[in-house]
């Protein structure tokens, strides 16, 4: 029997899910009856030993919290609402939690249309692959675990999940790879490190005596550039 783990959070947040994470083991799911959202994954209904069944289902909500802010900046983590079901059992576990309620417009649905009028299928979700990334990568869960967090990301948050990312590919170079240039990865690193740029944000107090930077990322624009390395990098270990 499926265990269900009850979720809440805001409406737009814990229905961008659904839209992620629709196929696979691992699934969002609404539930037309109760009007609610919930999540079923294979380690909840047999979690590892000595782990509880409730504690599986945190951590693999935290890691879908992590993937869903690679799609939307604005995405705020959903939390579990205590209630999970197994058929007609229902358990409650308490525990504490804290939901950042955040009102913003809804993402518009875009349907692509041939000129005959039909309508062109979504190409296959990348999603399920990247879930088993996080589920299998080290790295790749210390990186969701950082995205996950219920407040925006800072400069300091931004820059460990860019070193992250460096330790893991090595000496290959993220321009090399393809990801980026190298103008912009160093718009991202002085942005992240120099007074001059991000003010009292920024990871040090103090700027070197080196000439200004000629490029630069505002707070927004770091966030965007690090969710698409992260994606980048993890697709190419699906």
């Amino acid at each position: 029997m499926t265990m269900k783990a009850w979720l809440e959070g805001d409406e737009i947040d814990v229905r961008a899910l659904t839209q992620l994470f629709y196929e696979g083991d691992i699934r969002v799911l609404h539930d037309a009856d109760e009007d609610a959202y919930y999540l079923t994954a294979p380690e909840i209904d047999n979690p590892p030993a000595d782990t509880k069944f409730y504690d599986a289902a945190q951590t693999r909500l935290l890691q879908l919290n992590g993937l869903a802010r690679l799609d939307d900046s604005y995405f705020r983590p959903v939390a579990l609402s205590g209630k999970y079901t197994d058929g007609e059992r229902t358990h409650q576990v308490v525990s504490p939690r804290s939901i950042a309620l955040a009102l913003r417009p809804g993402r518009p649905t875009v349907v692509v249309t041939r000129p005959d009028g039909t309508v062109v299928p979504d190409p296959p979700s990348p999603w399920p692959g990247r879930v088993k990334v996080a589920a299998t990568h080290s790295a790749a869960a210390r990186v969701l675990r950082i995205m996950a967090r219920n407040d925006d990301l800072d400069w300091y948050d931004l820059y460990k999940i860019h070193e992250i990312i460096r330790r893991d590919i090595e000496k290959k170079k993220l321009h090399k790879l393809g990801w980026t240039t190298k103008a912009r990865d160093r718009a991202f690193t002085v942005s992240a490190d120099r007074f001059e740029v991000s003010g009292d944000a920024a990871r040090h107090a103090v700027d070197s005596r080196a000439e200004p930077p000629r490029q630069t990322m505002t707070i927004d624009e770091g966030r965007a550039y690090i969710s698409n390395l992260v994606t980048q990098w993890m697709d190419s270990m699906i």
